[in-house]
């Protein structure tokens, strides 16, 4: 009922394509990485009226790669998506006075991306190196990015996170595999 009311007032004020969105996610699966970026806005929104103060996008780059990869496959360019990533990242902070347990300026929202997959593969993608360079393009405080790296991971990705790690917002954090996987298995997980 909530998002059925947030489209009804996105059609009233002309905002048509989180209108078209709007139409389709929370009630049916996101079918583009825009409306991917609109349903995961409306859970984080929810959420924290709810009350749930410290709140985690988990592996981004992995459950929104097929949304970014299909608007990829049907034409859409990089430039727009980095686009709606920008656009997704800005929504996530300006609002956040107004939540409950919440600093000013802050609202704690991380995301974590890279690592590899159950097979070994490096998880890395184009999706991850966007979601880098919007944060570096916006110097917002979130979401904080968590990097997950380990032996085998590239100096050149090392040396591109510095870069986001100069800008003094305090992350990407370094998500060390070869010390935390082991640690977690040890722990019974």
């Amino acid at each position: 009922d909530l998002a059925d009311r947030y489209r009804d007032y996105a059609k009233e004020q002309g905002a048509t394509k989180l209108y078209d969105a709007l139409c389709v996610v929370p009630h049916l699966p996101a079918q583009s990485f825009y409306q991917a970026c609109v349903f995961l806005k409306f859970m984080q929104f929810t959420l924290r009226c709810n009350r749930n103060s410290h709140i985690t996008l988990g592996g981004f780059d992995k459950y929104m790669l097929p949304y970014f990869e299909a608007d990829l496959a049907h034409g859409l360019s990089e430039e727009v998506l980095f686009e709606t990533l920008e656009d997704f990242f800005i929504t996530l902070n300006f609002d956040s006075d107004t939540y409950y347990g919440v600093q000013k300026g802050d609202n704690g929202l991380s995301m974590v991306l890279g690592g590899r997959d159950m097979s070994g593969k490096d998880r890395y993608n184009k999706l991850s190196e966007m979601c880098m360079r919007a944060s570096m393009e916006l110097c917002l405080i979130d979401p904080k990015i968590n990097l997950r790296v380990d032996k085998n991971t590239p100096i050149e990705r090392l040396e591109f996170a510095t870069e986001l790690t100069k800008k003094g917002l305090g992350f990407p954090q370094y998500c060390n595999d070869d010390v935390v996987i082991p640690a977690l298995i040890k722990f019974g997980y």
